[in-house]
């Protein structure tokens, strides 16, 4: 009889273990929602609950009450995968209160790591870089622990909770390791050691460009020990061009093959033509010490949708004599409205770099109520549209850009590759009414070979009157376009190893289309004039090795698609032909798999890693 109530005992002990598990879980999820509200300290008391319950949970599963349970193959393995994993959980959950007690006990709060009053907080980041090291190590212990746990011969719900632990921890593992080189580093870079100065670009992808947009007005940055000034907005037309252009020399031979007939190395307003924006920024660096005779330490760009995103923050910025600007206005208004407002045409050149000035101004004095999860917020939405782009001319700095996707560096990724990039020769705003489409068909060869086609479409939307000719053209310089047409260079690039097979031979005045290799990236460029209202095709067609990949049995396809900042969004359709004798299997919900292709459509807003696996198909 008392066998059988121990035994009694035991069950119910393991089915109050099961049942505690979900609401320790919620304990978890609650301290991350506080703590995104800013609340740092209820944030540390619930992780401080749930590290006490996940190890209360470890506990109870080797405890005397549950030792019949364990005499059943089935429920040892699942008790145990269960105190390991609570011991995982606790650890993390106690790095997590760590962080956020420390965050608690500084002066201010979770709201000190906030810019306030034109001042980055370099001391209290760099404070917190010992904690954040050691979060980080008991996480990757805590992440260690949980892929030791067995995924088979266990609970179904065990293995489901050691699957979901693994995917929260392993970015949460890589987003501290980053936060300490952050820390590590973003001090330096806003002056805590010496002085810094920075050049601020202003990009408006009104008149693309290569990286994004045109770089037409500047502000020079100093950084003090974490306090910043901005200087007069200056146009790039009122920067001296040297006759000599070997004065600033060229960050590497491809590029000056590419873009020295269009300005050189010496006129920044085309300096930005590849896509590639440490090498312009590179350019912009040496330009600055050999033509200016003034060194800085690097170069910020941002556009439109950076000022966006820093006003949801801020809020409303006033421009003299244009009014109110608001978060959900600012977009259309510095891309085309403002400039029917704006009569003097000096005033007007300089208005999107106005704008940046107040705007990061605005952002870095701060409200009261932001917290560092709107800041992060709103960081993450300009990085991940690559509306704010960084350099730094310190390697290791720069490396921590690339980590952080602030650096805008063209990158083929894991396997394929594909840029359709866009330079407006038009010398106006008219790209503001361009509309365009990307349609890649990928069809997989033998030992990793694609063969691929490539459709560019472009439908100019652009009046050929009642416009400014600031947005429509003509230039004010002799040319031989009218008002409405659209000239630009189109650039496809591939991966490395890409040949092209048939390119659009349509060259445009003087100019023919050509085939080149930019920083080892095959492309075939050429020069396009598409007339108001109408549309125009380009289409190539491309090979490319190690495209996709074995493994075991699947092929594994990649695709990097490097994205141009563009007013309105480009359509984008891949198309993958099945391989005979396999299926697509592992796809998300709304990728289509009809007449024998896999196709993905999409509205790209920064660069997209496209992965699609092929399985043997079942008899």
């Amino acid at each position: 009889m008392f066998g059988i109530g121990w035994a009694v005992l035991a069950v119910v002990s393991l089915v109050s273990l099961r049942a505690d598990v979900p609401g320790t879980r919620d304990a978890l999820l609650d301290a991350r929602a506080v703590l995104n509200d800013g609340d740092v300290g209820s944030a540390t008391d619930l992780f401080d609950v749930a590290a006490g319950d996940l190890q209360d949970i470890a506990d109870r599963v080797s405890s005397p009450v549950v030792a019949p349970v364990r005499l059943i193959p089935h429920y040892r393995r699942t008790l145990d995968a269960v105190g390991d994993l609570g011991r995982a959980g606790g650890l993390a959950a106690s790095a997590a209160a760590k962080v956020t007690s420390a965050l608690a006990e500084g002066e201010g709060g979770l709201g000190a790591l906030t810019p306030r009053d034109g001042r980055i907080p370099v001391q209290r980041i760099a404070e917190l870089g010992p904690v954040l090291e050691a979060a980080s190590a008991d996480v990757v212990t805590a992440l260690e622990m949980a892929r030791a746990v067995p995924a088979t011969g266990v609970d179904e719900a065990v293995a489901e909770g050691r699957a979901e632990f693994i995917d929260i921890m392993e970015p949460t593992a890589e987003q501290l390791a980053l936060g300490v080189e952050i820390t590590q580093v973003l001090p330096a870079v806003f002056g805590a050691d010496e002085p810094r100065r920075y050049v601020v670009m202003a990009s408006n992808p009104t008149e693309a460009r290569g990286t994004g947009g045109f770089f037409g007005a500047y502000v020079v940055m100093d950084a003090v020990e974490g306090e910043l000034s901005f200087g007069r907005v200056g146009e790039t037309l009122d920067l001296p061009v040297p006759a000599d252009g070997s004065v600033v020399e060229w960050v590497d031979p491809s590029l000056q093959e590419r873009w020295e007939i269009y300005g050189g190395s010496t006129r920044i307003r085309s300096i930005n033509m590849t896509p590639d924006f440490p090498s312009a920024a590179t350019m912009i660096e040496r330009y600055w010490a050999a033509v200016l005779g003034e060194e800085v330490d690097g170069v910020i760009a941002v556009d439109p949708y950076a000022f966006e995103a820093m006003l949801e923050v801020n809020g409303p910025i006033e421009l003299p004599g244009l009014g109110e600007i608001a978060s959900e206005d600012v977009v259309e208004f510095v891309s085309y409205s403002a400039y029917s407002l704006i009569g003097n045409p000096i005033e007007r050149k300089r208005l999107i770099g106005n704008v940046a000035a107040s705007t990061l101004q605005g952002f870095l004095d701060g409200p009261g109520d932001v917290t560092p999860s709107d800041v992060l917020d709103a960081l993450g939405r300009m990085a991940r549209r690559d509306s704010l782009l960084i350099h730094s001319a310190r390697p290791a700095e720069q490396a921590l850009l690339e980590r952080t996707g602030l650096a805008g560096e063209l990158d083929h990724g894991d396997g394929d590759m594909l840029a359709v990039i866009l330079n407006s020769g038009s010398g106006s705003k008219i790209d503001y009414f361009l509309d365009r489409t990307v349609r890649y068909d990928v069809t997989m060869g033998d030992g990793g070979r694609v063969d691929t086609i490539i459709r560019a479409g472009f439908v100019n939307n652009a009046p050929a009157s009642g416009e400014l000719a600031y947005m429509i053209g003509p230039p004010d310089t002799p040319v031989d376009f009218v008002a409405g047409d659209n000239v630009g260079y189109v650039s496809v690039y591939g991966a490395p190893g890409t040949t092209f097979h048939e390119i659009p031979d349509i060259g445009y005045g003087d100019y023919e289309t050509t085939e080149s290799v930019e920083l080892g990236y095959p492309v075939a460029s050429t020069w396009m004039l598409i007339p108001s209202m109408r549309s125009r095709e380009l289409i190539y067609s491309a090979t490319t090795p190690e495209a996709w990949e074995q493994d075991g049995e699947d092929r594994v396809y990649r695709l990097r698609y490097v994205h141009q900042v563009t007013v309105r969004p480009t359509e984008l359709q891949v198309q993958i032909r099945i391989p005979d004798g396999f299926e697509p299997v592992d796809l998300p919900e709304d990728v289509a798999v009809a007449d024998g292709h896999v196709t993905i459509v999409e509205q790209p807003r920064s660069d997209l890693d496209l992965e699609v696996r092929f399985r043997p198909a079942g008899p």
